[in-house]
């Protein structure tokens, strides 16, 4: 994976002194990724166990979109005064504390 990643970044348009940052970035999205989409469908596979509806777990499907949606719109307004840098990174630990919550869920 970091040798594609490194290939890919191997041309001119990318300076030098991006390229490690930009694979990091990379690394953390699929990290993301795998990471959410397990959760997502653990947590369909859990409520259906309790004996969810079809309809609830599209419901459980949608309420992510909705509170992504809530959060985002007045965030938006709020980093416009403050140092992005600092923002995105409690951002990104907050968001990521907020996975340990599932450890006890099973």
């Amino acid at each position: 994976m970091l040798v594609f990643l490194s290939r890919l970044f191997k041309s001119n348009e990318v300076p030098r002194e991006y390229r490690s940052n930009f694979i990091h970035f990379y690394l953390d999205i699929g990290w993301f990724g795998i990471l959410s989409g397990s959760a997502i469908n653990f947590i369909n596979i859990y409520v259906t166990r309790l004996g969810a509806t079809g309809y609830q777990i599209g419901l459980l499907g949608a309420v992510s979109a909705l509170v992504s949606l809530l959060i985002a719109i007045p965030a938006s307004r709020w980093l416009e005064k403050r140092n992005t840098g600092r923002a995105v990174f409690w951002s990104s630990v907050f968001y990521r504390i907020g996975f340990l919550l599932w450890i006890p869920l099973p």
